[in-house]
């Protein structure tokens, strides 16, 4: 079994720690509705699973972790549905690295650095400091040196 985090499509619809077998293809199915597509995150390592082919509702939180976490795939890929977070060891899924489940499920606010300069701004939803990450990177893509912290 490894430890997961599922992302809600709903804003408001906590994200949830989940324990799930890495090689029950079926249960991946069931918590992103049916066929999945995958994208690779970067900064830590890491899958973020999603419904192909679902185009609502809207995702945002999963959205914007991916547009961080894989610049490439920033501001034109949209993940619609439920979403499923799991590590990447060289293609294996693993635990979600330890900070990354604290700042999912445990956080209550957070700081945003972005090539280490801090914006100063407190945001008491993860979402809206991923938003604050997309925002500070724009019109450029996100990546470089980024870090969320919980304050």
């Amino acid at each position: 079994m490894i430890k997961a985090i599922r992302i809600p499509p709903t804003i408001d619809d906590p994200l949830w720690r989940v324990e799930i077998d890495p090689h029950d293809f079926a249960t991946y199915q069931g918590i992103t509705g049916g066929n999945m597509q995958t994208h690779d995150l970067r900064n830590p390592s890491m899958t973020l699973y999603s419904n192909g082919v679902s185009t609502t509702p809207l995702n945002i939180r999963a959205t914007l972790m991916l547009w961080v976490h894989d610049p490439e795939s920033a501001y034109h890929v949209m993940i619609a549905g439920q979403a499923l977070l799991t590590g990447n060891d060289e293609g294996a899924d693993v635990d979600v690295p330890k900070e990354v489940i604290e700042l999912a499920t445990k956080a209550q606010g957070y700081k945003v650095e972005v090539n280490g300069e801090n914006d100063g701004l407190t945001y008491d939803n993860l979402a809206f400091a991923y938003a604050a990450v997309v925002y500070q990177t724009a019109p450029s893509k996100p990546g470089g040196e980024v870090k969320i912290r919980i304050t």
